[in-house]
């Protein structure tokens, strides 16, 4: 899915046989800048940086949902780190709603259950 302007997706789920995995892969708007550095030195020239808009973000959240408190969650910039792939596991029975947002990103999921 792609996320845009924090959008959010829900996700009931009633899990009868642990574990819960959740696997994802972000891929982030990128952007290109160069800069010319050294002006009027010998030493002028060009350099060019590519790297994760500092707007892309992605949360998974994993809440209770009887009660709605928070379980786990992992994500990409904001508050987190900029590993574009990460594993967030749950083991324990229960119902649960698994929320994920972003914003100029693209993700590839996978939401496994079961033995």
């Amino acid at each position: 899915l792609t996320y845009r302007f924090g959008e959010r997706v829900v996700f009931p789920v009633d899990l009868t046989i642990p574990p819960l995995f959740i696997k994802f892969n972000v891929i982030p708007v990128m952007v290109n800048r160069s800069k010319l550095v050294d002006i009027g030195l010998s030493t002028e020239r060009t350099v060019y940086a590519v790297y994760p808009d500092p707007n892309s973000w992605f949360e998974v959240k994993v809440l209770d949902a009887v009660s709605g408190s928070f379980v786990d969650a992992r994500g990409f910039n904001k508050e987190y780190n900029q590993y574009t792939k990460q594993e967030l596991m749950v083991r324990e029975r229960g119902k649960y709603t698994v929320e994920m947002s972003g914003n100029g990103v693209t993700v590839n999921t996978q939401i496994l259950m079961g033995d």
